[in-house]
């Protein structure tokens, strides 16, 4: 395979967008879903710890930061991630997709689950700027306006980076609008790829 379309769900569009800006040879699109280029501007770290462990989390983060994962139990991790699960009465598709994310969840084991909550969690930011990606012709950026664990101001940031990125809103969907709504994300997919045909043959 000498290049891909790329597709990263939350923590893995912002890996997926780090990988086209390093390799923009080998990305020929991307499509990311409900995620940032950059951490910074929130306290992912504060944010998951307090809710876990109230006010001993934010003083075990304010003083070791992401690194504080590792002194955690699994058990505590798991209960600090369902924490963020959408909770109450849901549609019969956000429902059900929860019940898929807690299973896999179930799966992880402790250092499976400090690799994500580091990655996520640990202060960085791609310094976006529109070189690093002029090789990638097309870029879509999926979010769900129903409510999701990501801040605005994260995808606000990201779109003001990326401004020929198209913006592609989901109705619902919450945090999980792959296994929500494939329907609609499947749509969407479908017109970034005729983007990118598109642009192609103008370029030709």
């Amino acid at each position: 395979v000498r290049s891909a379309h790329l597709f990263g769900d939350g923590l893995g569009g912002f890996l997926s967008l780090g990988f086209a800006q390093r390799f923009p040879r080998y990305a020929d699109s991307l499509i990311m879903c409900n995620s940032f280029s950059s951490n910074q501007a929130y306290d992912f770290t504060q944010y998951f710890l307090a809710a876990a462990l109230g006010p001993l989390g934010a003083v075990l983060g304010s003083l070791l930061g992401a690194s504080a994962f590792h002194l955690i139990p699994e058990m505590m991790l798991k209960h600090l991630l369902l924490a963020q699960m959408p909770r109450g009465r849901l549609p019969s598709r956000i429902s059900d997709a929860v019940v898929f994310a807690i299973d896999q969840l179930e799966t992880l084991s402790h250092d499976e689950l400090v690799s994500q909550l580091v990655l996520h969690c640990a202060p960085s930011d791609l310094m976006l700027d529109a070189a690093s990606l002029r090789a990638v012709d097309a870029i879509t950026v999926m979010h769900t306006i129903d409510g999701c664990a990501l801040p605005t101001a994260l995808h606000d940031h990201l779109l003001l980076h990326l401004n020929s990125a198209k913006d592609a809103p989901i109705k619902r969907g919450r945090g999980f609008p792959c296994l929500a709504e494939p329907d609609e994300v499947t749509l969407h997919v479908q017109v970034h790829l005729e983007r990118w045909r598109r642009l192609q043959s103008e370029n030709m």
